[in-house]
């Protein structure tokens, strides 16, 4: 993971050393996380810098380095019947609540229209990469009834100090994106982006996190 970062930074650099007319700027927003399913909805931030690149005409490139976090809940309920014709004898129901946080990195292609002198508007699209930097999560389970044999699960609340080593996460994330933007006086921006991801959060359940984004900036 260090080695991949630093390959991405300087590739930053050198393409930031050699475009014509490359812009920075920084920008931080609201995340609004709801994983496919999952349960419900939840509220985490996004904060980074980001470049621009011209392109032909109203085509430009732009990529971001953002720290985001993207909290969630799971809901999981199982139940235990040692045969198909008598009732349940054992049920387990368990909630987790979880935040992770991730270096997203966008690559998006995009187009603007100008709406009068001083605002534009923007649409792109494009792939993002996640990479899983730390996480903590609690989980609360509660069982009731027969446990059958083998079975070592014990009513009670829990913390995960390591959501991608010990509550199951993959620490690598890919997906795609889309961004609808405005920019003021060709340097103020507001944005509102969603993506979705494309390989399953989980290792062992299919998962797939929805983020849509607010969020505010400014381009130097």
């Amino acid at each position: 993971m260090k080695k991949f970062t630093i390959c991405i930074l300087m590739g930053a650099m050198a393409v930031g050393a050699g475009a014509q007319g490359l812009r920075y700027g920084v920008e931080g927003g609201l995340n609004v996380s709801s994983p496919m399913n999952a349960d419900g909805t939840k509220c985490g931030f996004n904060v980074g810098v980001n470049a621009q690149l011209p392109l032909k005409g109203a085509w430009y490139l732009e990529g971001a380095l953002k720290l985001s976090s993207k909290p969630f809940t799971v809901k999981e309920n199982y139940y235990y019947s040692p045969d198909s014709w008598s009732s349940y004898i054992y049920e387990i129901s368990g909630k987790a609540d979880i935040t992770p946080y991730y270096l997203n990195i966008p690559i998006h292609a995009g187009y603007k229209v100008a709406l009068s002198d001083n605002l534009n508007l923007s649409l792109s699209a494009g792939p993002y990469f996640g990479i899983g930097l730390w996480g903590k999560g609690t989980a609360k389970i509660d069982a009731k009834g027969d446990a059958p044999a083998g079975a070592d699960i014990e009513s009670g609340e829990y913390d995960v100090d390591n959501v991608f080593s010990d509550g199951g996460m993959r620490r690598f994330e890919i997906g795609v994106g889309v961004k609808a933007g405005l920019e003021f006086m060709d340097h103020y921006r507001l944005s509102v982006g969603y993506d979705i991801q494309l390989n399953s959060m989980m290792k062992e359940d299919d998962y797939y996190n929805q983020v849509v984004s607010v969020s505010v900036g400014y381009m130097f």
